[in-house]
């Protein structure tokens, strides 16, 4: 009785949180959906064909004619010819087992543990979902045209991250008296981090290119249609240079920080110290995948989720993983541009 009574002091508020998101999510199915998304599996459908023409007639005398052609060839070149120099460097080095990079005598050393992941991700499933039946509710009492809802989902997705980082600093400090620093950030050697994080991207590229190709190869096979994607469809059709701006802000800088915090920071960290290092590493990878809710970028996503926590256990600073995730989006994003440039031209 006594275990009973313990149990319900510590979790009953949040057991209580956990069933108030319950209700709120089954109050939101109620709310009446009025946003047409038609129009966005038109577009990726006349995408999708424009892509093809394209690709037929590849190269085309008038994308040959602009400038910013021969930019992108270029950069795409460098970068090419860097990651295969790169990973057949450190194919040698593992197959001579000569180590790359020494390991770091710090060691992350965040006091929480899994029942201070599962609190934390019980108060972020509640705001979540408080978010998505506010903005639901928004979209009954307001007409939103298919634009104004990807903004209104975007908008939400940015409440979700900044929410994520407040909740594990503010944990640290009010439950642990800790600072950031016990999750390895820290002003010292951040040059070096991220010349580390360019160098150990650029080998991963072979890989994460193959893992693509397998994914693509699953979509195919699978012939499913993707679900809506905000961030694609802005930074493939959207004209405002101010949203713009803020969605790859969004998706550089402020996304990856609040994800390896989560990931992580708190979830690695907590897991590791019930289930060791190596099983950690393999639980919180497929988490990071299946939570991106994206079947066909699962494989890619799972093999960059290893390479972020390995990095992370071996040099002993969020700071490394962080810029990983940040170039990795980048890259997209810039792939993602040259796309839009490739079809309006």
């Amino acid at each position: 009785m006594g275990r009973l009574y313990k149990f319900i002091d510590e979790f009953g508020f949040y057991i209580f949180i956990l069933f108030s998101t319950f209700v709120i999510s089954i109050l939101g199915s109620f709310i009446p959906f009025k946003v047409d998304l038609k129009p966005y599996y038109t577009r990726l459908v006349m995408l999708e064909q424009i892509l093809e023409d394209k690709v037929a007639h590849f190269p085309s005398p008038d994308l040959i004619s602009r400038p910013v052609w021969y930019l992108f060839a270029f950069i795409f070149v460098i970068i090419f010819l860097s990651a295969v120099v790169i990973f057949l460097y450190l194919i040698f080095n593992f197959l001579s087992r000569k180590r790359v990079m020494a390991g770091s005598n710090f060691r992350p050393c965040p006091l929480w543990n899994m029942k201070d992941f599962f609190k934390i991700f019980i108060w972020i499933l509640f705001w979540i979902e408080v978010i998505s039946v506010f903005q639901d509710f928004m979209g009954m009492v307001f007409v939103y045209n298919f634009r104004t809802y990807l903004i209104n989902s975007l908008c939400g997705s940015l409440m979700v991250d900044l929410l994520t980082i407040f909740l594990l600093i503010y944990w640290l400090r009010r439950h642990y008296h800790q600072k950031i620093t016990a999750v390895g950030i820290s002003l010292s050697s951040t040059v070096q981090d991220f010349k580390r994080a360019v160098f150990y991207y650029l080998g991963f590229l072979p890989v994460l290119f193959l893992l693509i190709y397998a994914g693509i190869f699953i979509a195919h096979r699978i012939q499913k249609p993707s679900p809506p994607q905000p961030l694609f469809y802005f930074l493939l059709f959207e004209n405002d240079r101010l949203i713009l701006t803020l969605v790859i802000i969004f998706v550089v800088i402020i996304g990856p920080i609040a994800e390896e915090l989560f990931f992580r920071g708190l979830f690695y960290n907590a897991l590791k110290k019930s289930i060791g290092v190596s099983q950690a590493m393999l639980v919180s990878s497929i988490l990071f995948a299946v939570l991106h809710m994206n079947i066909f970028g699962f494989l890619p996503i799972f093999g960059l989720a290893l390479l972020f926590v390995f990095m992370y256990e071996r040099t002993a600073s969020l700071k490394v993983p962080i810029f990983l995730h940040m170039l990795h989006n980048g890259f997209l994003v810039a792939m993602i541009v040259f796309v839009r440039i490739f079809i309006q031209s």
